[in-house]
């Protein structure tokens, strides 16, 4: 794990937030947009050695029908069903891989609010409400520049399959 990230961004897949990591690339240190790291679509929240642990994690999640068509668009399920540590969607095939895909976007989704509600420094959104809760994410990350809030992408119209 790198002992250098700011803030720590993870989602299922197909949530935007590969644009929400470009916005917040330009003001603080974060995970590799391109998942080299292997930290964007962790399962569950990892145990940090205290120096390892980033300053904050942000937690993008969205409507499972909207991430797994975008995910299945893409050509990209057994890949994705991999990182989410769902081994039955990747030697699966039709609706029971896509089932056990969307079990899996569940349970992460569980897990990353479950550290939320401990208290651990972890601010969950979903994908639908980025936009309105942008000076709220902002405070959570540590980002004072309003032109976080003002320079964001406008939200566009999401492909359908």
């Amino acid at each position: 794990m790198p002992d250098d990230l700011d803030v720590l961004i993870v989602s299922p897949g197909g949530v935007a937030t590969s644009m929400l990591m470009a916005q917040v690339a330009r003001y603080k240190r974060i995970n590799d947009p391109h998942d080299r790291d292997g930290l964007k679509h962790l399962p569950r929240p990892p145990r940090w050695a205290p120096r390892q642990k980033p300053q904050t994690t942000v937690f993008v999640y969205g409507s499972q029908e909207e991430a797994s068509a975008s995910i299945l668009r893409r050509g990209w399920l057994e890949f994705q069903a991999a990182k989410l540590a769902c081994p039955l969607a990747t030697i699966s095939s039709g609706k029971k891989a896509l089932q056990s895909y969307k079990q899996a976007i569940r349970e992460q989704r569980r897990a990353w609010q479950s550290e939320m509600d401990k208290g651990d420094d972890v601010l969950c959104l979903r994908y639908d409400e980025i936009w309105n809760r942008l000076p709220e994410v902002a405070r959570h990350i540590g980002i004072e520049d309003p032109d976080f809030v003002t320079s964001f992408p406008p939200r566009r119209k999401r492909t359908q399959i």
